[in-house]
């Protein structure tokens, strides 16, 4: 029970990045910081205070080789984030320090009302601090919406690249 809740305080730190669509042109797509906590992704910096809930239908954590697995309909709830999926997985080092989250299966991030991303696939470089959105990812933000064969943010970088089959639909702002 010790590591399952160190495990948990490790997750509440990581989850996913905070991003706002900034459509750019069809090559690249650009992200920036928003302080609106209802047009972003994680870290939450301002509720990195809030509580994290993960439930599944069942959670193995081999404690020897480091790595910890979610399995059936795996949801992560931290303020107003939900993650979705089928699977989520993951790697920490021997200083408890998470290096690498994936989710499989049905990924679905949604903040708040307006922005959602969707894939087959999402994996969190935690080191590098790089998340690639994989297998028909799109991002949702509001009307706009952005598709492409894979989508990669470098948040410390403050920037993203969509690659291979990009697509946007943009209505715009009002």
């Amino acid at each position: 029970m010790k590591k399952l809740i160190l495990l948990f305080i490790l997750l509440s730190n990581y989850i996913f990045i905070p991003l706002v669509i900034n459509v750019a042109n069809a090559d690249e797509v650009k992200t920036q910081s928003s302080d609106s906590s209802k047009n972003s992704f994680a870290p939450f910096e301002k509720d990195k205070n809030a509580p994290i809930r993960i439930t599944s239908d069942s959670v193995r954590v081999d404690n020897n080789k480091r790595l910890f697995e979610y399995i059936g309909n795996v949801v992560v709830t931290r303020s107003d984030l939900i993650l979705k999926s089928n699977t989520m997985s993951g790697k920490y080092n021997e200083g408890n320090k998470l290096e690498v989250i994936i989710s499989d299966g049905n990924v679905t991030i949604k903040r708040g009302i307006d922005l959602t991303a969707k894939a087959n696939r999402a994996e969190y470089d935690v080191e590098k601090n790089i998340i690639t959105l994989i297998g028909s990812p799109e991002i949702i933000d509001k009307q706009n919406k952005l598709m492409a064969d894979k989508i990669t943010f470098y948040v410390n970088e403050n920037r993203s690249v969509a690659d291979g089959n990009v697509r946007v639909d943009f209505v715009g702002t009002k």
